[in-house]
């Protein structure tokens, strides 16, 4: 036995998931907030060090402007001191101390009197030479140079010009950056920062400086930014780094948000709780006084719950009555038992086989004891127990089969099916019994294949295809008995007689997967001769070993005469099932033949004719066939035998197409009515076509799959369809005489009625043949102009526009035809009327008087 589940509380359990939830969005939230603060406090160090790299640009710029101001101050002492003729740099130095302590390392005076001057602070910052530096410097711009011995130097160019306009030369500054301390300490004090780096446009560090308290082994983040000196056009990659307060400043932000969050989220989970003791109580106090009751919970939740409780029920109840109805409508008997054999359910079927069983309360107590220990098996839980049983009082025998299964409360039930195999071991004993001594040695075998083909139908063939599973059993056992008498010599036919008589019994639809293309030429059906009964059996045979080939789509029978020869090409025809190959194999070995195969799926037999004559069948040249395909599956196969017989073929889709879209010939020899379901209006045709010819015999035939030999007195053709079969059918027909279509057609001031809907067209027609005017409907112009060749059309409604081209023949065809119009849309050469819809009597009778009124003016 199951065990019992553990109770849980609801209440308890909603508290706990809920303090999971606000604890996982807690800890989810404290996470986010956690990021959110070390990204605040990051954006908050970027934004600081962005505004401490503009005031260390600001610094370089003011240093730069400077060292400009100093270049303008020597050029105005050189100027004033040019008229002395002894001029060295030992006095100019000491009448400007400026020039030790400015922001320039050093300068070069160019006169244009090819003189100059060199600082001799030069040689403290590069042994290179001054001239090559000078050289690729700007006027009025700061650049940068790189000497051969390393170091980075800032030149700017000035021109030395008097007040009167007069040039004397130029003034070169240079700003040494490798080591510049006055430079470095200015950019670090400007904005408080820790390090700076000045970086050249190929990435290289000319400068780079950090505090002194700093240990070198510290790593720091550097904010970097382009640094453009706009009016020199000169660019630097300018890095500047600021020690940040460290952790310490992260957690005590964070820290002091999560001690109001986590006050708050406990103050929710409270209040929650609170709320949800109180909803919980309620709701399951008015779920419990609902139950007790029909009427409905105050709560849309709780009432779905008692819908759905109550559908379930339902539910559960249609589907035991269902499957009751189905126990009691199967063919099979059942019955039901749970562990120890108390029968639980039992259909009507096994009761009328057990007519104890009302009283019995276990299965032991109204089966037979032959069967108690299959039962005592198939209650232990073995499977696949079956037996046999035959049951006096029905005079059956039934097939049991035990079935183990466990049901909802976890124990052990069992299924006892049985199947009635009355028939099938008649069948069997019959096949025991029929007398196999001429089959050989191998009789054991061959019995073993037309067994193993009863067991496939038995599987493939269900209740339902019953009539189905007949039909073969019987082709079977009739190739089966005329295989078991001695070969005999028939009464001379011809060869599509003889093929007639066959597809009786074996037709050509046997099979449920493809039709069975039969080809004979008339020519070759029509040769006569004495053929033996075996030739018959081997056409059954064929037949149905293709039919048995279900997988296979393409299925053809080509029957042939050649050169004294008939020949057999078989296409569709396999292995699958091996009785038909031991039955064609046979039957050839009987008539001394061979069946060849020529392709997979493809077998060529030769049969060689020792006498034969030709028949013959009369049939007049050039038959017109008017061909009514309606609703027949196999009319494009009847219409391509027809053609095949030299016939032209006048295909329609109905008896109303027949009477409007002939045109292409004047008169037919005979009319050909298909049908898979007669319809009434079909069977009205021949009696308007007697009536409308003045004559009761006409050439009208049906073609269909009842199988009659008249339909209200007109033959009937259900056979399979191939050339022979249909010559013999025709010729009769073809006798009568033909069908003149001017005489099928309507009375004088018939109306065609076009487009509109379907409505309007039932209306038209109803009030039209009440004031004996014969109507025509045709949905369109267009597939129904040659109709006017035959008919006699006094007046043509237009519901809907026409094509102009169409309007324009039947002016230049038909010049005394009247065209009405009922649309809006005019046209040239159509008499407009207008008649709003939904059409009246009343306004029928008036536009039939305005039409009538017209037609006889035209005619005056």
């Amino acid at each position: 036995m199951a065990m019992d589940k553990v109770a849980v509380s609801l209440r308890k359990r909603h508290r706990t998931q809920m303090g999971l939830v606000l604890v996982a969005v807690y800890i989810l939230l404290a996470i986010i907030f956690l990021l959110a603060t070390k990204e605040q406090i990051e954006r908050d160090n970027q934004a600081d060090l962005a505004v401490r790299h503009f005031t260390v640009s600001q610094a370089l710029h003011g240093f730069l402007l400077s060292a400009e101001y100093e270049l303008g101050s020597t050029a105005q002492v050189l100027l004033n001191n040019r008229s002395q003729t002894d001029l060295d740099l030992g006095r100019l130095f000491d009448r400007h101390d400026e020039f030790l302590f400015g922001s320039l390392d050093f300068f070069y005076v160019e006169w244009a009197g090819k003189n100059h001057i060199l600082d001799p602070r030069t040689h403290l910052f590069t042994q290179d030479s001054i001239e090559r530096l000078i050289a690729k410097s700007k006027l009025g711009r700061w650049t940068l140079q790189q000497t051969k011995d390393g170091a980075s130097l800032l030149i700017y160019k000035k021109k030395i010009v008097t007040l009167e306009g007069d040039w004397k030369g130029y003034l070169y500054g240079f700003i040494s950056l490798n080591n510049n301390l006055t430079l470095a300490n200015r950019l670090l004090k400007s904005a408080q920062i820790d390090e700076v780096r000045l970086l050249s446009p190929e990435q290289d560090i000319i400068l780079s400086e950090r505090q002194l308290f700093l240990p070198e082994n510290l790593s720091l983040d550097f904010y970097r930014a382009e640094l453009q000196i706009v009016k020199e056009g000169l660019a630097f990659d300018l890095q500047i780094a600021k020690q940040g307060s460290g952790e310490n400043s992260v957690w005590q932000r964070y820290l002091y948000w999560m001690t109001f969050f986590t006050i708050g989220l406990s103050l929710l989970y409270f209040i929650l709780v609170q709320l949800s003791q109180r909803l919980f109580n309620h709701a399951l106090h008015m779920f419990e006084l609902g139950l007790d009751s029909d009427s409905e919970s105050e709560f849309i939740e709780l009432r779905h719950l008692q819908r759905k409780m109550n559908d379930k029920n339902e539910l559960v109840s249609n589907q035991l009555s269902r499957f009751n109805l189905l126990m009691d409508a199967s063919q099979a008997a059942i019955i039901f038992c749970d562990d120890i054999a108390l029968v639980q359910n039992i259909n009507h079927k096994a009761s009328a086989l057990f007519s104890e069983s009302s009283r019995g309360r276990t299965v032991f107590d109204f089966m037979p004891v032959a069967c108690h220990q299959a039962l005592q098996k198939a209650l232990k839980g073995e499977v696949g127990i079956e037996f046999e049983l035959t049951v006096p009082n029905v005079n059956s025998i039934y097939q049991w089969q035990l079935i183990p299964y466990m049901t909802d409360s976890h124990y052990r039930g069992v299924a006892l099916i049985g199947h009635d195999v009355t028939h099938l071991q008649q069948l069997e004993w019959q096949l025991n019994e029929l007398k196999v001594e001429n089959y050989g040695p191998s009789s054991a075998v061959e019995i073993n294949l037309i067994l193993n083909e009863i067991n496939h139908q038995i599987v493939y063939f269900d209740n339902k295809a019953f009539a189905e599973a007949r039909c073969w059993q019987q082709a079977l056992i009739a190739c089966l008995s005329e295989l078991l008498k001695e070969p005999s010599v028939m009464e001379q036919m011809p060869l599509g007689e003889l093929l007639q008589q066959r597809l009786v019994l074996t037709p050509s639809d046997l099979g449920r997967f493809g039709y069975l293309n039969i080809e004979c030429s008339l020519s070759s059906a029509l040769i006569q001769s004495r053929w033996s009964s075996d030739l018959g059996l081997l056409i059954n045979a064929l037949i149905m070993s293709v039919h048995a080939s279900e997988l296979i789509e393409e299925k053809r029978l080509s029957i042939c005469v050649t050169d004294n020869q008939l020949r057999f090409e078989v296409v569709g025809i396999s292995d699958t099932r091996p009785i038909f190959t031991w039955l064609n194999k046979t039957i050839c070995g009987r008539l001394g033949i061979e069946i060849k195969q020529v392709k997979t799926n493809q077998a060529s037999i030769i049969y060689p004719l020792l006498e034969s004559s030709l028949g013959r069948i009369s049939l007049p040249d050039d038959i017109k066939v008017a061909w009514l395909a309606n609703d027949y599956a196999m009319a494009s196969h009847v219409e391509m035998v027809l053609k095949k017989l030299g016939c032209s073929v006048h295909v329609f889709s109905s008896a109303e197409s027949f009477f409007t879209e002939v045109g292409s010939t004047d008169e037919i020899d005979l009319l050909l009515i298909a049908y898979d379901v007669l319809q009434p209006e079909w069977r009205e045709l021949p009696a308007i076509l007697q009536t409308r010819l003045a004559r009761q015999r006409i050439p009208v035939a049906w073609i269909g799959n009842q199988s009659r030999h008249d339909i209200d007195g007109y033959p009937n053709f259900s056979a399979c369809a191939h050339e022979y079969s249909l010559a013999r059918f025709i010729e009769p027909i073809l006798s009568l005489e033909s069908i003149t279509l001017q005489d099928c057609l309507a009375d004088d001031g018939a109306w065609l009625v076009v487009g509109g809907s379907s409505i309007s067209r039932a209306i038209l027609y109803e009030e039209l043949s009440q004031l004996k005017i014969s109507p025509y409907l045709v949905p369109s112009l267009e597939g129904h102009l040659s109709l006017f060749k035959h008919n006699k059309v006094k007046a043509v409604l237009l519901l809907d526009d026409v094509e102009n081209e169409h309007i324009v023949w039947l002016g230049r065809e038909q010049p005394d035809l009247m065209l009405v119009s009922l649309s809006s849309a005019p046209s040239s050469g159509v008499i407009q009327y207008q008649m709003k819809k939904p059409y009246r009597k009343e306004q029928v009778k008036s536009l039939v008087e305005f039409v009538q009124h017209k037609i006889a003016l035209f005619e005056e």
